[in-house]
């Protein structure tokens, strides 16, 4: 695949993506190897991290090391007492090692994506890909991220058309927050502050922003707190499309579709699944595909994904037609 961007300086960022020409939405913008063989859990030990890094080539392990971190005096202590937690080995490690296990834990945490759970659900796994991660951050990012497994790679794909010199945006946050949730997670992981349009209340758009994000909120606070394997009626559950639907609007005036509404109409399915309601979970997982393919491309892994997920729900509200055709 030609490569469509290019990594250079970007004005009070340090470095940045940039698109060398125009890149049209949905497509796959990069395939960025994880320099690890596999996905690392991000509360791993970090001296096993540190060998991890020590296995690296040299050019490899130099580009690791190289990662922009912003760990300060004090979180760099808490790293090498956390490495010094962690040595459970008969031979004592220098301070000059558990200072550079220290340094190499805090890189990962600034650089590392997450990309699912443990096997055991305990635990997060997160990769490093020297490529994606010199994307830099936007509340309204203009593309996003999908962890592909078999390949071990970190596939990015663009949100929405992206100009030829305009730069390649990701959300190293849950974009769906309010302003001042998404302000304090920002500078508690990452150490800066969001100056991306829907942060800035200085224009229309951002102050417009501030209401909608305070409102996809309070409409996540809903869901959360009305479980899917809980006991809904009819009467129950209407309140909960009423509220997905007000959600997906939310996001669209926002300009936020892509992979969040694909999770939110996944996410509804599901709940009318559960209720054995087939006929509205395969239309909301239709609508979850429709807005798959609009940010990952026909042969996206995500689309795949949901095309799959549909056919088991046609096949159970087939099932569920001949049973229900017998017992007449």
């Amino acid at each position: 695949m030609a490569q469509i961007y290019e990594i250079r300086a970007s004005p009070g960022k340090g470095e940045g993506v940039f698109a060398t020409k125009f890149i049209p939405r949905s497509t796959l913008i990069m395939s960025d190897n994880s320099i690890f063989p596999t996905s690392v859990q991000i509360e791993s030990n970090p001296i096993k991290l540190y060998v991890a890094v020590l296995a690296l080539s040299p050019p490899v392990r130099a580009q690791y090391l190289d990662l922009a971190h912003t760990t300060n005096v004090a979180q760099l202590h808490v790293f090498r007492q956390l490495a010094m937690a962690c040595n459970t080995g008969q031979h004592a490690i220098s301070d000059s090692l558990l200072d550079e296990a220290g340094k190499a834990s805090a890189i990962f945490e600034a650089n590392a994506f997450c990309v699912g759970e443990s096997n055991d659900g305990d635990s997060n796994l997160a990769c490093i890909a020297l490529q994606a991660t010199r994307m830099n951050h936007s509340c309204l990012p203009n593309a996003h991220h999908e962890w592909n497994a078999e390949a071990c790679k970190l596939d990015v794909y663009a949100r929405s058309d992206i100009q030829a010199g305009e730069e390649i945006t990701i959300s190293y946050i849950d974009p769906l927050q309010s302003r001042e949730r998404r302000v304090g997670a920002l500078q508690t992981g990452y150490d800066f502050q969001c100056d991306c349009v829907a942060c800035d209340l200085g224009t229309i758009f951002g102050r417009q922003s501030l209401s909608r994000r305070a409102q996809m909120q309070a409409c996540r606070e809903m869901i959360t707190a009305n479980p899917r394997d809980g006991h809904l009626d009819a009467v129950d559950f209407d309140p909960m499309e009423v509220c997905f639907t007000a959600l997906c609007t939310l996001m669209e005036d926002e300009g936020l579709t892509g992979p969040w509404q694909v999770e939110m109409h996944a996410e509804m399915s599901e709940r009318w699944a559960a209720r054995a309601q087939y006929p509205a979970a395969i239309a909301r997982r239709e609508k979850a595909i429709e807005a798959s393919v609009l940010c990952s491309g026909e042969d996206g892994r995500r689309t795949k994904g949901q095309r799959q997920l549909l056919e088991q729900l046609k096949a159970l509200r087939d099932d569920a037609l001949l049973r229900r055709g017998g017992d007449g």
